[in-house]
């Protein structure tokens, strides 16, 4: 199963949500955007 790592901020979706510090073995990872830096790249106009 892959766990969704935010390219920004390094975040990641764990079963309880975005965690800051999550251990999670790099092979298994895929990147996305979470919401809270899509709003901040709305926010500067980068992004829709």
């Amino acid at each position: 199963m892959l766990t969704r790592r935010c390219a920004w901020c390094n975040r990641a979706w764990t079963s309880e949500g975005w965690a800051a510090e999550p251990t999670v073995d790099p092979e298994h990872e895929t990147a996305t955007i979470c919401p809270g830096c899509v709003a901040v790249l709305q926010r500067l106009g980068v992004s829709r």
